[in-house]
């Protein structure tokens, strides 16, 4: 087996191992994952958590980024789906539920583990991953824990662009 870093590093030796092996394609289409995960569901990567931190006006999160966030996640969704993957967008969910919350707040967008455990049943059911293009994934703690635990379950990750 491998051991991956905590904190994100796409250059590490054990990457182009799992290449190898089959379980990491960089710069991978709709099209491909469609061929490589037909009937199964695609759990996919995008960064929330990290990108949502603070605002302007004192809130302990940035709403608007939220959204874009949720936003982004789905964008990227719909060409998976027009490509024929059952794309599953968790950052959307989320950023659906934070906005669905703002009259109780019971829900902290930024508590990881939280968010952590209630994706992890996704993840251990997913065919595949796909890790999004948007802005900010190859920085995010959240797409490499991801990546980490999908590699772990050995379940196919599918980078879609350049590996940095």
């Amino acid at each position: 087996m491998f051991e991956l870093p905590a904190i994100p590093d796409w250059t590490h030796p054990a990457l182009n191992h799992c290449a190898a092996a089959g379980l990491l394609t960089h710069n991978a289409t709709p099209a491909l994952i469609a061929r490589h995960a037909a009937g199964r569901i695609v759990y996919l990567a995008t960064p929330y958590v990290d990108d949502i931190a603070g605002d302007a006006n004192g809130m302990p999160f940035d709403l608007d980024a939220s959204i874009a966030c949720g936003d982004a996640a789905m964008a990227c969704a719909r060409e998976l789906v027009l490509a024929g993957v059952t794309a599953l967008p968790v950052a959307a969910l989320m950023a659906g539920m934070v906005q669905a919350d703002l009259d109780e707040f019971r829900l902290d967008p930024l508590d990881r583990e939280f968010w952590a455990c209630w994706s992890a049943p996704f993840l251990r059911g997913a065919g595949a991953v796909a890790i999004a293009p948007v802005p900010g994934w190859n920085a995010s703690a959240e797409v490499w824990a991801v990546l980490r635990w999908a590699l772990g379950l050995r379940t196919p990750v599918f980078v879609m662009g350049e590996m940095p």
